[in-house]
C-alpha cells in the first residue's frame, strides 16, 4: 500500500482483537489503519473457516460458458477465495476479452483437442484519488483525506493443461508459485570516532526526519537479476497526468505539481510512469529520470520515452528516491546509515517491504531479518475446465464446472452436501448425500473403486492403482487363476479386497502363494477363497509363503476368508503368512485375523505371523487336510520325513561311559538331526545296553525294546566309537523303514501298522514368532490335526544370551486344540507353547491329543512355557486331555527382578502321567486335577 502513512503496524502473530484510544493522546493514522487490518484479517479467517478455501453462492454466479466461435463468457457474481469476497459486477455475461479488472488480457486462441483451465486471480489493489477522483472531498478543497483498497477479480486462462489435473487437484499443482525473495535491513558502523560537537548520531539512523521506507521489486528474477527501487515516503508521492504531449514521447503535463518542495518533483528525480493496464497486469511501469521540471506549465520532460502509457486509464507519475539497481546478497546502502541485502529467489514485480526509521529511538531502524514480501498476495480459485473439440469451422466445447457451490443456511438440504467415500463408490454421477441415499434405496451400487473380472489376466486390476494409491477392489464370483509364480502387489496405499465368499476363488496353479502384498500402508481382505496347488521348495521361515502373504504392510485385516495350502512331506508352505522385518515403528505390525477357515496341507502351517506390534487372532477354524496319496511311501522318499520316522524307532541316542546311570535330564543330546538323529522333548531312553565299556541308550516303544536288542545282537557295530555307533543305529532304523530289513514279531507288526496308517498332521496351527511381539491375543479358535496347536515364542531363547528377545503381553483363551501325534512329523509336538514373554495368560482352553503308531507312550506336553519370563504368568481353567504331561514351565536365564506372580490354577489334566512339571518355587500351583 503506497499511502502517506506513519507506519504499517498490523502483525497477525500478535493476535490483537481491538485498538482502544486513550484520552488526551495524539490521534495517529497507524492506530486506525491497524484496527481496519485487524477486522479485515478476522473477517477473512472467519469466512475461510466457514466456507473453505473457495466457495461460490449457489446459483449461476461466476459460471463459465464457451461458445462455438471460441470465446469464453463468465456470468457476473460473487466468490469467496481464501476468505476474500471477490465480485464480477453487472447483470449480463462478461466476455473474457472485455472483463473490467483485466484490460487487454492475453488472447484466447482455442485448438482442437486442447484442454484449458479457467480460473480466478484475486488480489488487493491500492487506490488513491488519482484512480478514483470521488475520493476527494470538494468541501475541503479537493483534499484526499484517505485511500482505498480494492479487491481485483481477474479471470485468467491456463492453456493446454494435463488430463490428470482435476477440479480437486491442489492449487500448488497449477497456480503460479509465490515469491520466495527475502530482504534484510541493517545499520552501518562508522569507521571514525564520534564527533562530540556534531548534533547527528555517530551510529544508527542518521536522518533528521521520521520515515516509512519502501523497497519494491521492479523487474522479477533471482538475486543478481531482479531490479529494485526505493522510497523514503512509502512511494506515496504521486502526480496525476493530464495529458501526454502530442508528438513528444518524453513529455507529459501533470494535473498539479506538489504542494511544497518536499512533495514536488524536480530535475534528476527518478519517476515511474504507469496506468491501470500496467498495474493490473502486475508489471512495473517505465522508470526514468526527470530531465526538466517546469512548475509554471506543470510539464515534465523525461530522459526516456513514456508515451507507451498514453492509452492507459488513470496514468500517474510516482516519484522514487533511489535509482533502479540489481539485487545483491551484499549489503547495499540506501542513505543515512541504512543498508539492505537480498536473499532467496524468484522475486516477482511488485514484491515490497516497508520499514520505519525514527530519529528519537536508539538505533532508529526497524530491523528485518530475511523477511518475506508484504505483498502483493494473489489468491486463486478454479472456475472450469474447457475441452475444445472442433467440428468443421465451429467448436463444440465441453465445460466442466469446478465451482464449489454453497446455499444459504436457511435453504440447506441433502443435495447441497457433497459425498465422498473410501469404502463405497456409487459411480461417477453420485456426488451428493441425496444422490447416495437414492442409490442405497435403489440397491444398484457397488462399493468399489475397481472391479476384478474372473479369468486369466485378472491381476492387471492392480496396475490401475498408482504407487501409494488407495483402492477398494470388488471380486465377483468365479475363478481368478495365477498361472505361474506369485503375483506381487507392492508399494500401494490403503487397499481393500472384497469377494462374495468361497465363490470368489483365487488359485495359484504353481507355487505356494497366490498374492504377496509388500510394503503397503494397509490391506483389508474379506469374503474370498485363496488356495495353492503345490508347496515351495524351502522350509525356511523367511521364505514360508502362504496362499496369501503379507510382507512389511503396516496393517493387515483379514475377515471371513477361505484358505488352503497343499500337502507335502515337510514344512514348506502355510495357508496365511504375515511377515514384517524389524525394526518396526508403532504404526506398523498391526494384525487382525477373524472368522477365517484354513485347510492345512500335511506337514504345513495354518497361520504364520512374524514380528508384530499387535496381533488379534479370533474365532478362526483350522483343520488338516486328508492324507496325501503318497502316504507312507511319500514320507520315506523325503529326507526330513524319513528322519522323523527313524527317530520314532530310535530316538534320543546317548553313548556314555557305563558308570553313569543316566544322562542329566537337561543334558544336550550327543547327536543332532540328520545323520545323527534328534532329541525329542520329554522322551526318556528305555533301551539300555552295553557296548564295550560304554553304555548305549535310546528311546523307543516299550514293545520294541527286545526285538531291537535281538536285531542289534545280530547286526553289531563294526566300530565302537560314538560316531560309528550312532551311524550304525541310524542305518538299522533306515533299513527297517525302507523295507531293506524284514524283521518278525512285534517289530514287523509295528512297521506294518506304520505303513497302513492313514492319518495326516499339520506341522503347526497358529504360529506367532520373530523378534518382536508386543501384544498377542489368540481367542476362540478351533485347530484340528496339528502337531503343534498354538505356538507363540520369540527367537533367541538361548540361556547364554544376556539380552534375549522377549514379547509383551500374550493372551490365549477359549481355544479348542486337537493335536495329532504322528510319527514322521518334522517338528516337536505340543498343544500350546509360549516362549519369552513378559505377561502370559492361558485360560479356558480345551486340548486333546490323539496318538498314532510310534508315539503312543511319548510324554507330550499339553501346555509348555519355556524361556525368559516377566513377572506375570496365569494358567487357569484349562482342560488338557491325553497329553501325558499337563503343564510344563521352564525358566531360562535369570528370574525377574521383582517377585514373580506365577499361577497354575484349577486346570483339569486328564490322563496325565506327569500332570505338572515346574522348575521354580515361585510357581503357585493349586486346585489342578489329574
Amino acid at each position: 500500500m503506497k499511502g502517506d502513512f506513519t507506519r504499517l503496524s498490523h502483525d497477525p502473530a500478535k493476535r490483537y482483537s481491538k485498538v482502544l484510544r486513550q484520552q488526551g493522546r495524539a490521534d495517529l493514522d497507524a492506530d486506525t489503519n491497524e484496527l481496519v487490518q485487524i477486522l479485515g484479517t478476522r473477517d477473512e479467517t472467519k469466512l475461510r473457516d466457514i466456507i473453505g478455501t473457495t466457495g461460490f453462492p449457489k446459483g449461476s454466479g461466476m459460471e463459465v460458458s464457451a461458445l462455438a466461435d471460441g470465446t469464453i463468457r463468465i456470468n457476473p457474481g460473487r466468490a469467496y477465495v481464501d476468505g476474500i469476497l471477490a465480485e464480477l459486477p453487472g447483470n449480463a455475461p462478461i466476455d473474457y476479452a472485455t472483463q473490467p479488472d483485466l484490460p487487454s488480457p492475453p488472447p484466447l486462441v482455442p485448438q482442437n483437442g486442447r484442454r484449458d483451465l479457467v480460473y480466478l486471480d484475486v488480489w488487493e489493489r491500492f487506490i488513491t484519488a488519482h484512480q478514483d477522483p470521488d475520493i476527494k472531498e470538494v468541501a475541503l478543497g479537493g483534499a484526499d483525506t484517505a485511500t482505498r483498497v480494492q479487491v481485483v477479480c481477474q479471470v485468467r486462462i491456463l492453456e493446454n493443461v494435463a488430463d490428470a489435473l482435476t477440479c480437486d487437484s491442489p492449487l500448488e499443482d497449477w497456480a503460479p508459485a509465490p515469491s520466495s525473495g527475502l530482504l534484510s535491513t541493517e545499520l552501518d558502523t562508522p569507521a571514525i570516532p564520534p564527533d562530540p560537537c556534531s548534533p547527528l548520531p555517530s551510529s544508527g539512523f542518521r536522518g533528521l526526519e521520521n520515515r516509512l521506507y519502501r523497497v519494491e521489486i521492479h523487474s522479477g528474477g533471482n538475486v543478481g537479476a531482479a531490479t529494485w527501487k526505493w522510497s523514503r515516503d512509502n512511494g506515496a508521492v504521486t502526480f496525476g497526468i493530464r495529458e501526454f504531449r502530442p508528438n513528444e514521447p518524453k513529455r507529459v503535463e501533470l494535473v498539479r505539481m506538489g504542494r511544497d518542495a518536499l512533495l514536488s518533483i524536480k530535475k534528476d528525480d527518478w519517476a515511474e510512469i504507469l496506468g491501470d493496464t500496467t498495474e493490473l497486469h502486475g508489471n512495473g511501469g517505465t522508470l526514468t529520470q526527470v530531465g526538466i521540471a517546469d512548475s509554471a506549465t506543470r510539464i515534465l520532460t523525461f530522459q526516456g520515452d513514456v508515451d507507451v502509457h498514453e492509452p492507459e486509464a488513470h496514468p500517474i507519475v510516482r516519484r522514487w528516491d533511489g535509482s533502479p539497481q540489481l539485487t545483491s546478497p551484499d549489503a547495499i546502502e540506501l542513505e543515512d546509515g541504512i543498508h539492505v541485502r537480498f536473499s532467496g529467489s524468484a522475486f516477482r514485480p511488485g514484491d515490497y517491504w516497508t520499514f520505519t526509521a525514527r530519529t528519537a529511538e536508539e538505533g532508529g531502524l526497524e530491523i528485518l531479518q530475511n523477511a518475506a514480501p508484504q505483498g502483493i498476495r494473489h489468491h486463486y480459485a478454479k472456475l472450469a475446465f474447457v475441452e475444445w473439440t472442433q467440428v468443421n469451422n465451429a467448436f463444440n466445447p465441453n465445460v466442466i464446472d469446478c465451482r464449489n457451490l454453497f446455499p444459504p443456511l436457511s435453504d440447506l438440504d441433502a443435495s447441497d452436501i457433497s459425498f465422498k467415500s473410501d469404502i463405497c463408490d456409487f459411480g461417477p454421477n453420485i456426488d451428493t448425500v441425496q444422490e447416495a441415499i437414492e442409490a442405497l434405496c435403489r440397491e444398484d451400487h457397488e462399493c468399489c473403486t475397481l472391479v476384478a473380472k474372473p479369468g486369466p489376466g485378472w491381476e492387471a486390476v492392480f496396475a490401475e492403482i498408482p504407487n501409494g494409491g488407495d483402492a477398494a477392489i470388488c471380486f465377483k464370483a468365479g475363478e481368478y487363476p495365477i498361472a505361474s509364480g506369485t503375483f506381487v502387489v507392492e508399494n500401494k496405499g490403503h487397499l481393500k479386497l472384497t469377494g462374495v465368499g468361497a465363490g470368489t476363488r483365487l488359485v495359484a496353479k504353481s507355487g505356494e502363494c497366490v498374492l504377496r502384498f509388500e510394503s503397503c500402508k494397509s490391506v483389508t481382505v474379506r469374503d474370498l477363497h485363496a488356495s495353492a496347488t503345490t508347496t515351495g521348495t524351502s522350509g525356511n521361515a523367511e521364505h514360508l509363503n502362504g496362499a496369501l502373504t503379507f510382507r512389511n504392510c503396516n496393517k493387515v485385516s483379514l475377515h471371513s476368508l477361505d484358505l488352503q495350502c497343499a500337502n507335502s512331506t515337510s514344512r514348506r508352505a502355510s495357508c496365511l503368512t504375515i511377515h514384517n522385518t524389524t525394526p518396526l515403528t508403532s504404526d506398523k505390525g498391526l494384525v487382525d485375523v477373524e472368522n477365517c477357515e484354513m485347510r492345512i496341507g500335511d506337514e504345513q502351517v495354518g497361520l504364520l505371523v512374524v514380528n508384530t506390534h499387535r496381533a488379534s487372532i479370533r474365532n478362526n477354524r483350522l483343520r488338516v487336510l486328508a492324507p496325501s496319496q503318497r502316504g507312507f511311501n511319500g514320507k520315506i522318499t523325503d529326507k526330513k520325513s524319513r528322519s522323523g520316522l527313524i527317530d520314532g524307532l530310535i530316538g534320543n541316542i546317548t553313548f556314555t561311559p557305563a558308570k553313569r546311570e543316566q544322562p542329566p535330564a537337561e543334558a544336550k543330546p550327543a547327536l543332532t538331526r540328520g545323520k545323527k538323529g534328534v532329541r525329542l522333548p520329554n522322551r526318556e531312553a528305555n533301551f539300555v545296553t552295553t557296548i564295550g565299556d560304554r553304555e548305549l541308550r535310546f528311546a523307543t516303544e516299550r514293545k520294541l525294546v527286545q526285538p531291537l536288542q535281538d536285531l542289534l545282537k545280530r547286526r553289531p557295530p563294526e566300530k565302537t566309537d560314538e560316531r560309528s555307533v550312532a551311524q550304525h543305529l541310524r542305518k538299522i532304523g533306515e533299513d527297517l523303514v525302507m523295507g531293506r530289513e524284514r524283521p518278525a514279531g512285534a517289530l514287523s507288526d509295528f512297521l506294518k501298522e506304520l505303513q497302513e496308517e492313514e492319518v495326516s498332521s499339520a506341522s503347526q496351527g497358529i504360529v506367532v514368532g520373530g523378534t518382536v511381539g508386543d501384544e498377542v491375543s489368540i481367542a476362540g479358535n478351533t485347530i484340528l490335526g496339528a502337531s503343534q496347536g498354538i505356538h507363540v515364542g520369540l527367537s533367541h531363547a538361548d540361556p547364554a544370551r544376556t539380552n534375549p528377545d522377549r514379547g509383551g503381553r500374550v493372551s490365549i483363551t477359549r481355544n479348542h486344540v486337537h493335536v495329532h501325534a504322528v510319527l514322521g512329523a518334522t517338528r516337536s509336538r505340543h498343544g500350546l507353547f509360549v516362549g519369552n514373554a513378559d505377561s502370559i495368560v492361558i485360560r479356558d482352553n480345551y486340548m486333546l491329543l490323539s496318538r498314532f503308531t510310534g508315539l503312543k507312550e511319548a510324554p507330550i506336553d499339553g501346555i509348555r512355557l519355556f524361556g525368559h519370563f516377566g513377572r506375570y504368568i496365569n494358567v487357569r481353567e484349562n482342560h488338557v486331555d491325553q497329553f501325558g504331561v499337563g503343564v510344563t514351565v521352564v525358566l531360562r536365564g535369570a528370574a525377574p527382578d521383582k517377585k514373580p506372580m506365577w499361577q497354575v490354577y484349577e486346570n483339569f489334566l486328564a490322563n496325565a502321567n506327569l500332570p505338572l512339571f515346574k522348575n521354580h518355587e515361585w510357581i503357585d500351583a493349586k486346585g489342578n486335577l489329574a
